[in-house]
């Protein structure tokens, strides 16, 4: 029996033996390879900001289409709002009570209006139109910049129709000149400028 062991164990030493030599050992993991290196980093973060910078790109070229259509659409409401405030001015009649005025007192519907520096216009009530100095039948002149004059009056026809007015002039505020303050004698011999 105890022979049958020793083979038996001679033959379980043999097997481990070739076990060993079958199966190779891992070789113990280095650094680099537990570890990813710099450069493998370096691309993730690359990658990442890549990413980043074209759903940015994305994002603004959308943000810039919708800027583009708001413009276009300012640009088209601009547009009709002058052509309608055009035709509306084009058939005021510049007077009170517009087209259902009593034809036999004319009371025309403009006003004076002097501004901060001492310019003066015309305005219609009604329409909200406004003659400048130098404005004709033909053409008014606003920000340098000769254009048609859709009423057809002058400035000249604003004065007139000014005189049949009832109106009162407008103006804006106007800064008075700082006038001297007046001196207040004190009891005793003194004297003291008012206001402080």
């Amino acid at each position: 029996m105890s022979n049958n062991k020793a083979l038996q164990d001679g033959d379980a030493a043999k097997e481990v033996k070739q076990e060993a030599e079958v199966k190779p050992t891992a070789a113990p993991q280095t650094q680099s390879e537990a570890i990813p290196s710099d450069a493998e980093e370096l691309r993730a973060l690359v990658r990442l900001l890549i990413a980043k910078e074209r759903k940015t790109l994305v994002e603004d070229a959308a943000v810039e289409t919708a800027r583009i259509q708001r413009q276009k659409q300012r640009n088209a409401t601009a547009i009709n709002n002058f052509h309608k405030r055009n035709t509306k001015q084009g058939r005021c009649v510049h007077e009170k009570g517009g087209a259902h005025r009593n034809k036999k007192i004319s009371d025309p519907s403009v006003y004076m209006h002097r501004y901060i520096d001492g310019t003066f216009v015309i305005k219609c009530q009604g329409c909200n139109f406004a003659w400048k100095e130098g404005d004709t039948k033909r053409y008014i002149t606003r920000f340098g910049v000769k254009q048609p004059n859709v009423t057809g009056k002058s400035w000249l026809d604003a004065l007139e129709m000014l005189s049949r007015s009832t109106n009162t002039m407008t103006s804006t505020e106007i800064p008075m000149p700082e006038a001297p303050r007046p001196i207040i004698p004190l009891p005793g011999g003194g004297a003291e400028e008012a206001g402080e």
